[in-house]
């Protein structure tokens, strides 16, 4: 499931955009939402949002400064429907190697990561490291499981197409999306510090 959520300086502009993008969905193979709000200067700073309007693809900002075209609006839905298990043409060890990134969004794969002794994971995003070979950003992520035995630093390229279906080396995924965490940014006092962030 994709959920796009547009954000602009007022309610009706954001609304606006939002119909734009429900026009293009209409025609998607893929299940897709789309939700409006105002981008307050709190909201900007916690999600990470410079410019507006902007557009977020599953709490991932994918678009700031302008309106895109009903066409590009479809032409990211088709390009997220399609799986991609591994960026092609890449070398080193999957997912613990910036020249092997994981292409997915990385909320959905680490809430179903699995360490080697089988628990979820607590994660938080790090930041961005550089560019893939396909010349999406790729972003770093801390994972610490919820047995605490197992940390690990992960590459991912979130802007790739689909969610990949590989694990890296000793790790495994699970249907269940147990895991907890963000993409948004660093966690003050991580993992203790998502509760506070989870009842903001």
């Amino acid at each position: 499931m994709l959920i796009f959520t547009v954000y602009d300086d007022t309610k009706q502009q954001a609304e606006a955009l939002a119909a734009t993008l429900k026009s293009a969905l209409g025609q998607a193979p893929a299940s897709s939402f789309v939700v409006s709000s105002v981008a307050t200067p709190e909201i900007k700073q916690a999600r990470g949002i410079s410019r507006c309007p902007a557009i977020l693809k599953n709490g991932v900002v994918l678009w700031e400064g302008s309106c895109p075209s009903e066409a590009q609006a479809l032409q990211w839905v088709e390009d997220s429907s399609a799986q991609r298990d591994q960026v092609e043409g890449v070398l080193g060890r999957f997912g613990y190697e910036e020249s092997n990134p994981i292409p997915a969004d990385g909320n959905w794969y680490c809430r179903r990561l699995r360490c080697p002794g089988g628990h979820p994971y607590f994660y938080q995003r790090l930041g961005s490291c550089g560019t893939s070979l396909d010349g999406h950003i790729v972003d770093r992520l801390h994972l610490l499981c919820f047995g605490r035995e197992s940390q690990v630093i992960l590459y991912f390229d979130m802007y790739h197409q689909g969610n990949s279906a590989l694990a890296p080396e000793g790790m495994s995924l699970d249907s269940e999306p147990s895991g907890r965490g963000t993409t948004r940014g660093i966690i003050a006092d991580f993992p203790d510090g998502l509760k506070e962030q989870e009842r903001s």
